[in-house]
């Protein structure tokens, strides 16, 4: 499925990090700078690219605010969510995409809200770390999104 992640118009350096990482982490997604495109050309692109789901990444004051996903179908579109962004911090990123993404934990209180924003699927076990090669990312909600890999956060929400 995937997640196409664009900027708001009113970026901040952050913003594009952090879509740069989310991207990077969730499987099938990418992020584009958004420039001069309005919400209907970011919805096109995000159909051409094959893609279910448009994340704008909002700047306030010059830093990360929340993220406002979209769904996206072949003839219609709609808000689904807003997610308030306190706070938020990315570590060096793996040397390869993950190939599973699994979300974990105590999840906002709804593991199908997260598996409906990202496209994932959800469960509600604790945090589950593998120790073969395998490439996994497990990804614990509640006030905080941790996406982790290898027993280690890469990127932290804090909401």
């Amino acid at each position: 499925m995937g997640v196409y992640f664009v900027a708001s118009r009113e970026s901040c350096d952050d913003a594009e990090r952090l879509g740069k990482a989310l991207s990077y982490l969730l499987p099938d997604s990418v992020f584009e700078k958004r420039g001069e495109k309005s919400i209907e050309d970011c919805v096109s692109r995000c159909r051409l690219l094959g893609k279910r789901r448009l994340a704008v990444v909002n700047c306030e004051s010059g830093k990360v605010s929340g993220i406002n996903f979209a769904k996206v179908s072949a003839d219609s579109w709609n808000w689904i969510e807003e997610v308030k962004i306190s706070s938020f911090s990315v570590t060096k990123l793996l040397g390869e995409k993950p190939e599973v993404f699994i979300l974990a934990g105590s999840i906002g209180g709804d593991p199908k809200k997260w598996e409906n924003l990202f496209g994932a699927r959800a469960r509600e076990s604790e945090i589950e770390i593998v120790d073969d090669e395998s490439e996994l990312l497990t990804v614990s909600c509640g006030k905080t999104i941790k996406f982790i890999s290898d027993g280690r956060t890469i990127v932290e929400l804090s909401l």
